[in-house]
């Protein structure tokens, strides 16, 4: 039998649009035919990659980018909102164990 040189595919549909590198990509198989009995593989890329021309790529305006921004964000603030009450909360404590010294005298400090 004779070796079977290996084909390529035609193209399948381009991905979605990658926003943070405005790229996009399809792919195609070494399968029409595949390489048989010893025949040589399929030359060249597997993939051709092509810019999407959308507006906002790239500049961190996508719907993730500004969701992502705003979670952190606020989950920041949280961790400062609770800083700041632990830091009153422990200061109270300091006070009122200070006053209820300085109101017993028969407290040694």
């Amino acid at each position: 039998p004779k070796p079977v040189d290996g084909g390529w595919s035609r193209y399948g549909d381009w991905s979605d649009c990658n926003n943070s590198t405005c790229t996009q990509i399809r792919w195609r198989y070494c399968n029409n035919p595949a390489p048989a009995r010893g025949g040589d593989k399929c030359s060249g890329d597997a993939y051709e990659k092509s810019s999407c021309n959308k507006h906002h790529c790239g500049n961190g305006l996508s719907a993730g980018g500004i969701v992502g921004t705003v979670v952190g964000l606020l989950a920041g603030l949280v961790l400062i909102v609770c800083l700041v009450n632990t830091a009153r909360r422990n200061e109270r404590q300091q006070f009122n164990q200070g006053a209820v010294i300085q109101q017993n005298p028969n407290t040694r400090a």
